[in-house]
């Protein structure tokens, strides 16, 4: 008998999505997922649209990094080019269970890949998308809770009711968007940047990650000074601890971590858009309160911000394109503050308006 939960999770999905009759829906997801992958195809079989499932293991893509050469990290599965070329809506699922399998990669082999993926990526910037994890026990170990404990977290974050939760900073958003400077300060954070024409704040996206909860924005690219310092960020199993960086004229000037400082360093030179400043975002979903060390659950918590060094969203008015887009956030539930055009709006993970 198959999970209540999931097959509410599953709704949900197709629900946010707006799965509809002819729609093609590529699911593209890790190992261990196979219930949540039962009840989608169901699901999308039932509104008359097309399941097309793709699922890659941890351990295929390690030996691919491992002992790939070249040619084969610059070469595209063809088979999933043509399916993201046709693809009128697409759902990517991660159920991770080994947090260290690319730590040891070679940065320089995982930004080729990078390279050779980012065109696909691209493709996919108009295309509705969903973006969740399934949880397990690793989420669970992650989070420090038991895995009951996290699931009834997971499932109580994606249920959030959304429309009241856009009713509710409806205003706050268009507040937002009437400004033009900001400013960003904490204890060991002074950022600054600008909107400019055609740039937005917003809490739609075609981008839809589960658990949903954000406002964002894709800030002007030569716009942002300053530093900012956060306490964590990993990117493809990378930790770097105590991560600090210093903007000028919109690019990362200076950078200091505690760990893996020659792996970072070689991230920013993946290409130029690296780094540049992709988004900034505020997490509104007041159902997750503490910190999971998972990103998609961190950036959406209510009282905190992040940042994302790469690639911007062209639907907010981004422009920067890099083969990365690395989410790294920060907890302003204490000694901060948020300016817009020298105006306080925003107070110890509080919105002031």
């Amino acid at each position: 008998m198959s999970d209540p939960r999931i097959t509410r999770f599953t709704q949900i999905i197709c629900d946010a999505l707006e799965i509809v009759e002819d729609d093609v829906v590529l699911i593209m997801s890790t190992g261990n997922t196979a219930s949540l992958l039962f009840e989608l195809q169901k699901e999308i079989l039932l509104r008359k649209a097309f399941p097309e499932i793709h699922i890659t293991l941890e351990e295929t893509r390690y030996i691919l990094f491992k002992y790939g050469e070249k040619k084969h990290l610059r070469r595209f599965p063809p088979g999933l080019a043509k399916d993201i070329e046709l693809a009128t809506k697409l759902i990517s699922i991660d159920a991770a269970t080994n947090p260290n399998q690319l730590s040891k990669i070679d940065q320089e082999r995982l930004n080729l890949w990078n390279q050779t993926v980012e065109p696909y990526h691209s493709r996919l910037d108009f295309v509705p998308t969903l973006v969740t994890i399934f949880p397990n026990a690793y989420y669970a170990n992650k989070a420090n809770m038991s895995l009951d404990e996290y699931q009834d977290l997971f499932y109580s974050a994606v249920s959030v009711d959304l429309q009241n939760l856009y009713k509710k900073y409806n205003h706050i958003e268009k507040r937002l968007n009437s400004g033009k400077n900001f400013h960003i300060k904490t204890n060991d954070t002074q950022l600054n940047f600008s909107l400019g024409e055609g740039r937005i704040f917003t809490m739609h996206s075609l981008l839809i990650n589960l658990p949903n909860g954000e406002i964002f924005c894709s800030p002007c690219d030569s716009s942002v000074n300053g530093h900012i310092r956060f306490d964590s960020a990993s990117y493809n199993g990378k930790e770097f601890p105590n991560l600090f960086l210093e903007f000028k004229d919109g690019e990362v000037v200076n950078c200091s971590t505690s760990g893996n400082k020659n792996e970072f360093a070689q991230l920013l030179e993946t290409d130029p858009g690296a780094k540049r400043l992709g988004k900034f975002g505020f997490g509104i979903n007041p159902d997750i309160k503490e910190l999971t060390n998972d990103i998609l659950f961190d950036e959406k918590i209510a009282g905190t911000c992040n940042v994302s060094l790469g690639d911007a969203y062209p639907e907010v008015g981004g422009t920067n394109r890099s083969a990365i887009h690395f989410d790294i956030v920060k907890d302003m539930r204490e000694d901060s503050e948020v300016y817009i055009d020298d105006e306080l709006i925003y107070k110890n993970g509080n919105f002031l308006i």
